[in-house]
């Protein structure tokens, strides 16, 4: 009886040894999600800061967005003046820009007379495919989809796309999988 519980036990911990080198997808999921929320990825742009001058006519869709981020409460626009240009259609609108409570969420980086603004956030989809390689590698491709931020139309890239595929490599080290660089 002692030598069957004896194989019974070492056949188990072969089976248990053999079935951990197979990277689940929930387990792949997990690993993704806590590389995103520990360093999310996401697209900036500069704002300036302070006192700026903008011209009606040339500047007119980006004071349109700007005033929409004051209706929206993320930046506060104190109106200097406003100038007429001579001999032009084209007038000078002088305002003093701040940013609010509201947009620190959105701010990485804030100097004097700049912001430095996330433009495009990007967020985990359901889709996740592994390619394992062998027991102890495997690549993780993640599918994640852009979200623009309300400072959104800052960003100078055309978003043709909605999705980006991001490739995570993965490592068996220690009876766990972890993410490597």
């Amino acid at each position: 009886m002692k030598r069957y519980s004896f194989f019974i036990l070492v056949f188990s911990l072969i089976l248990v040894a053999c079935s951990d080198g197979k990277l689940s997808s929930s387990r792949a999921k997990e690993l993704v999600e806590d590389s995103l929320e520990a360093k999310p990825l996401y697209e900036t742009a500069h704002f300036s800061l302070g006192e700026v001058r903008y011209r009606t006519q040339k500047d007119g869709d980006k004071i349109k967005q700007l005033k929409k981020l004051e209706e929206d409460d993320y930046i506060s626009i104190e109106e200097l003046k406003v100038k007429k240009k001579w001999l032009s259609n084209d007038s000078v609108w002088v305002v003093n820009i701040k940013c609010t409570d509201k947009a620190l969420p959105f701010i990485t980086e804030l100097k004097e007379n700049r912001a430095k603004v996330k433009t495009i956030e990007y967020i985990l989809t359901e889709e996740i495919q592994i390619e394992q390689k062998n027991e102890k590698v495997a690549t993780i491709i993640a599918t994640l989809q852009k979200k623009e931020t309300p400072f959104g139309f800052l960003s100078k890239k055309n978003n043709v796309q909605d999705y980006i595929q991001k490739k995570f490599k993965a490592k068996y080290q220690e009876k766990e999988w972890i993410l490597t660089k």
